[in-house]
């Protein structure tokens, strides 16, 4: 399947080319990794830590991995038509089966009439993010203030992604501009999947279209367990049972000055449907989000997320959650210095909560110095902190409480 779709995006960008007028800029992003981590074992090595990299049986390692590869194809013809392909390449730095390859994180072509000096008009079709990330504004949907972005985004990168048609109608006021979004999409049916059996997470790998993201070996998922026809992964952008989501948005932007942006989301999952080890979810957020640029090169970023999942007969799933974060990142010349406060939770309301317990707390520092070596490469240094408590880890022989510390360097290269 991943094949063929890979190969009707190349289909789509080569008719495009085959037109007067046709562009085609190809860039990527290539991020070399040196990594330290405590004994935590991470959520992609099987257990329930919080970070992308973890502890191994029982101590803390080094890790040196090429932490991402991407590599992204923008075509246009004229200035109305475009089309855009981002495609990754998991090197298989853990030890995950159903991670490494390569895979299209987002593929879509949008047409974009301008209607008059006011108006214009955005039409998307494809795969895609929905528009609510203030931190993944870099080439590649990556974060360009830090390596890793907050577990509001973390999630987004992981399991929120859609393939359907969006259309957007954008006003151009004397210094600022409204855009006002709606979408109707298929897929992401096993949303909310992550936070019940995992919960939060903060980590900056970005899941492909055919992904599957191993879960915890709980005992819900044995034989005799509460759900022991789910897989012991999920693929979150799976179709599961034939009903179609939407979301609405609305972003206003005061260029170099101020950003906001809020959307609502409802995947209009069916709770009882299941197809092929994967559950279908119904999973409904609201998330909010502000952008401040001041004085003397420093701008404030926060968002906040508050959403509702449930699954199963009689809701044998009913979670609630939020989270939360506040960034302020300063420029000074080459350099820029990032902190950002992370706190997230998730609340268990469902009669199964002794056998699947999903409650979960925790908050999270992140603070990151870069510094620009030239336009296209950059050094980043980051220190993430990370305290949550989890029932869920006494189930698989781990303390409730983790306290997790990652240093990591980065080297990001863009071209």
């Amino acid at each position: 399947m991943r094949g063929w779709r890979l190969l009707a995006a190349g289909l789509l960008v080569a008719g495009i080319a085959e037109a007067e007028g046709f562009r085609l800029r190809v860039g990527g992003l290539v991020d070399v990794r040196a990594v330290r981590t405590d004994d935590t074992t991470g959520w992609l090595d099987g257990g329930l830590g919080k970070l992308r990299w973890g502890g191994e049986e029982g101590d803390g390692r080094t890790v040196l991995a090429l932490a991402q590869s991407a590599a992204v194809f923008r075509a246009s013809l004229g200035e109305e038509l475009r089309a855009y392909a981002h495609v990754g390449v998991d090197t298989g730095s853990y030890p995950v089966s159903g991670l490494a390859g390569l895979d299209l994180v987002e593929g879509w072509v949008s047409y974009r009439p301008r209607l008059s000096d006011v108006l214009g008009v955005r039409l998307r079709a494809g795969h895609f993010f929905p528009p609510l990330s203030l931190e993944n504004d870099g080439i590649a949907w990556s974060p360009t203030r830090t390596l890793t972005p907050s577990a509001l985004n973390a999630w987004v990168g992981e399991e929120v992604r859609v393939t359907g048609l969006e259309a957007s109608l954008e006003v151009f006021l004397p210094t600022s501009d409204l855009t006002f979004t709606g979408a109707v999409f298929g897929g992401n049916d096993p949303c909310g999947s992550l936070l019940a059996w995992r919960g939060w997470a903060i980590g900056d790998r970005q899941s492909g279209l055919s992904d599957r993201l191993p879960l915890s070996a709980l005992p819900i998922f044995e034989p005799g367990g509460v759900f022991p026809a789910q897989d012991p992964w999920v693929a979150p952008f799976r179709e599961v049972d034939g009903r179609a989501g939407w979301y609405a948005a609305a972003a206003y932007v005061l260029p170099e000055r101020l950003e906001l942006r809020a959307l609502l989301y409802d995947n209009r999952g069916d709770p009882l449907a299941l197809e092929d080890g994967q559950y279908a979810w119904k999973t409904r957020f609201t998330g909010m989000g502000v952008r401040v640029q001041l004085a003397w090169g420093v701008e404030v970023l926060g968002q906040f997320l508050d959403g509702w999942s449930v699954m199963g007969p009689e809701e044998s799933v009913d979670l609630h959650y939020r989270t939360w974060y506040l960034l302020a990142s300063a420029t000074r010349g080459h350099h820029r210095f990032s902190v950002r406060y992370d706190e997230f939770r998730v609340r268990d309301e469902d009669r199964f909560r002794a056998a699947d317990p999903n409650d979960e707390e925790g908050d999270a520092w992140t603070a990151a110095w870069s510094f620009e070596l030239d336009r296209r490469t950059s050094v980043v240094l980051e220190l993430l902190s990370v305290d949550s408590t989890r029932p869920a880890r006494a189930l698989v022989g781990f303390p409730e409480r983790a306290r997790e510390t990652l240093v990591q360097v980065g080297v990001r290269g863009r071209f």
